[in-house]
């Protein structure tokens, strides 16, 4: 009942590939074993270290060689036929090791991300990711090479360099993602949209640890729903490719972290390169040599669900035992089951894991295992791992592991219910965290008729227009009889009536029937409100199950954001000018802005500690030779005698017609020395805070409050903090701005 398909023998290597079945997520479909649509026909394609499928040229993949190739790519078809080369001006190969697909940075459009991150020692200071925007690609071969100017986007890495191989630009919000490689295990690592804009070196954020090693490529489904990322599990000395699901309310990140399945995978010669087809029916691999084969996975029918916790995290207490809770709500037999987890605890020998199933049976996963300076930093249970975890002596476990007691026990069990997790620390003096655990369970009843709903996006229309967004529901394994099932839609970010107009019925499906059609209108408008979100959901299923119940709408904004402003935050000493800086945001095409200011008073005082200004304007001409969008405010300070009172603060206002209010903070040192706060003596000149426009006080209190919160992950991923630099001590960012 718990065997596995293993895969096909390989034509050569000293790797092994972990045991698996073609699997499925539930919004998404299992995979079949590979097979190769052509070989590489390019000579000059010798090492194909990163490749990524066309959004707008039908059968077009991308491919570049790794370092010691110049800086180009190669555009061939899906069976590796040759169509053309294109220069990439402005751009060098130091060591190219992956490509992606995203929007470009100033429009929808899409545009080729192109990743300068190989760094095998660990020694470059920054490192490069080009942005091009994608051309047209004809059917029928070019000769001559093609230039494409890049825009460069310079990148750091806190405190070192990294090597990584594996780039990814979320469809959705424009982010960047980077997979270091020679880190054990691998990290993630983040720059938001907004801060790849203006040419300036970007810091990279480290997110944390994934569940493998030496990651070597990546992609993201180009609606957003799926990544995958292939890995070598150096401990295993196996290599796979994860296919991680992402539900429509995730991020990138969350999604990685929860963990991965499997999918089916040919082991390659020195494979580097990952990418879902333009569709994300299938994907693509392929190796560096010259004249790989181009290897796809096409999609097929539901088989495989994974049931996250919403519960965590939980804090692990010294000698303490601790739960933590999955309900099932779908009616199951089950076939298979594995169990996905990750605990940051420095002595994991304390530790006693169990699952325990619905009806009471109970499992132990691993009793006493590992030591010190070790944790469980993503752990896969399963019954057909090549190690167990009681012979395992090279913590931290990553990866899968057989676990002490038989997972096989749940076998031919019904899954519905709740599932507990138990954690039992058996020991003072050490405390951890259960960061998240899931249960992947492959279903007997694989071959029942299922109902699924795809996701749908439209771009909103203006006022009086009218669009459609289409969803596809579709019956696997259709029954000879009638199958019916009920829909209706649900707001999301969305609203029925303004935005959308709400619908219900129920589909029929007769005769063989595999597929029907739910088609929402959209209404248009003139008003600038970001991409919006519906929900179309399936119910009273009679003759099928259903297996993913409700898909996401996505009305995707057509309307220009709106001008705004931002103001940084100053510091200075008793008698110095402050010089705000105010900056426009998205502003018209031509003509003038014009925004009023103002001072006010926070703990410093008008006329006695600052010379206030009660109304002041500030013109932005657009028409101007370049644009002006940056002008500067001077506040003058005043020197008291009044000794050590601490540091004193104003705001400066900053708005105008339909323009939101932006505030900036001004900091007054004291000139006589003492103060209280960010004080210290006197002396330097004016100095931008580290906290964007937040005083120190104010961002020191909202990191302890969201440290603070038990169900909170760690601090540093608050969005204050991630978004805006590093928060109290750590180097000072310039130039952000809050607006209220």
């Amino acid at each position: 009942m718990f065997a596995k398909q293993h895969s096909r023998s390989h034509r050569t290597s000293r790797l092994r590939l972990e045991p698996l079945e073609s699997r499925l997520l539930l919004s998404g479909g299992g995979f079949l074993e590979s097979q190769a649509l052509g070989t590489v026909e390019s000579p000059d394609i010798n090492e194909a270290s990163g490749m990524v499928a066309s959004r707008q040229n039908a059968d077009v993949i991308w491919v570049h060689n790794d370092s010691g190739d110049t800086a180009r790519l190669f555009a061939m078809n899906t069976a590796g036929k040759h169509l053309g080369v294109y220069n990439i001006v402005g751009a060098t190969n130091i060591d190219w090791e992956d490509i992606a697909i995203g929007p470009c940075l100033d429009s929808n459009d899409d545009c080729l991300y192109i990743a300068d991150i190989g760094d095998n020692a660990g020694e470059r200071g920054s490192i490069t990711v080009y942005q091009v925007p994608e051309p047209v690609v004809g059917t029928v071969p070019i000769s001559t090479p093609i230039n494409l100017t890049a825009e460069a986007i310079t990148l750091q890495y806190p405190g070192r360099g990294r090597d990584a191989e594996s780039l990814m630009i979320d469809p959705l919000s424009g982010d960047l993602y980077i997979i270091s490689k020679r880190e054990t295990p691998s990290h993630l690592y983040f720059a938001a949209a907004s801060s790849l804009f203006g040419g300036e070196t970007v810091m990279l954020q480290d997110l944390g640890p994934l569940e493998s090693t030496f990651a070597s490529a990546a992609d993201i489904s180009p609606d957003g729903s799926e990544m995958l990322v292939r890995y070598y599990n150096a401990q295993t000395d196996t290599e796979s490719v994860l296919l991680y699901d992402r539900p429509s309310d995730t991020s990138v990140a969350a999604a990685l972290f929860a963990g991965g399945v499997q999918v089916p995978y040919e082991l390659e010669p020195n494979g580097e390169a990952v990418s879902f087809n333009a569709d994300a029916s299938g994907y693509f691999t392929t190796s560096e040599q010259l004249h790989q084969p181009i290897n796809f996975y096409e999609r097929v029918g539901e088989s495989v669900s994974i049931e996250r916790s919403t519960d965590v995290p939980v804090n692990i207490r010294s000698n303490k035992t601790i739960t933590s809770t999955i309900t099932v709500d779908q009616s199951q037999t089950i076939a298979d089951l594995e169990v996905q987890l990750a605990i940051d605890h420095s002595r994991i020998s304390d530790l006693e894991i169990e699952l325990i199933g619905p009806g009471g049976e109970t499992v132990a996963l691993a009793t006493g295992r590992g030591g010190s300076n070790a944790d469980y930093p993503n752990t896969i249970f399963d019954d057909d791992a090549l190690v167990s975890i009681a012979d395992s002596t090279a913590p931290p476990f990553i990866g899968h592991f057989q676990p002490e007691g038989k997972l096989s026990d749940f076998g031919g069990t019904e899954a519905q219910g709740t599932w507990t997790l138990r954690i039992r620390d058996t020991r003072k003096g050490v405390n951890g965290k259960l960061t998240f655990w899931s249960l992947v369970i492959t279903p007997e009843n694989l071959t029942a008729p299922a109902l699924s709903i795809s996701d749908a996006s439209i771009v909103e229309g203006d006022v009086g227009e009218t669009t459609s967004a289409m969803f596809t529901v579709t019956l696997a394994n259709p029954p000879e009889t009638n199958v019916t099932v009920d829909f209706s839609t649900a707001d999301g970010t969305a609203t029925a009536v303004e935005d959308y107009v709400a619908t219900n019925g129920t589909l029929t499906f007769t005769g063989g029937q595999t597929t029907q059609t739910i088609t929402v209108d959209v209404l248009g408008d003139t008003i600038y409100e970001g991409n919006e979100t519906f929900l179309v959901t399936l119910s009273n299923a009679d003759g099928a199950q259903i297996n993913g119940a409700s898909a996401t709408g996505t009305i995707v904004e057509n309307d220009p954001a709106p001008t705004s402003v931002t103001i940084d935050s100053v510091t200075v000493t008793e008698g110095e000018t402050a010089v705000f800086t105010v900056t426009l945001q998205n502003p018209p095409s031509g003509g003038s802005v014009v925004v009023n200011y103002s001072t006010s008073d926070g703990t410093a005082t008008a006329d006695l500690d600052y010379y206030g200004i009660t109304g002041g304007t500030l013109t932005f001409n657009l028409d101007a030779e370049p644009a002006v969008l940056s002008q500067t405010i001077s506040v003058l300070t005043i020197v008291d005698s009044i000794k050590r009172e601490g540091n004193e603060t104003f705001l400066v206002e900053v708005s105008g017609v339909d323009i939101d209010l932006a505030v900036g903070i001004g900091t007054i040192k004291d000139a006589k020395g003492g103060g209280g706060g960010n004080g210290g003596g006197g002396g330097g000149g004016p100095k931008k805070n580290a906290a964007s426009t937040i005083s120190t006080d104010l961002a020191d209190a909202a990191f302890d409050s969201f440290a603070q919160q038990d169900d909170a992950p760690e601090a540093t991923s608050s969005p204050l903090f991630d978004r805006r630099g590093s928060s109290g001590g750590g180097e000072e960012s310039d130039d952000e701005a809050l607006a209220l």
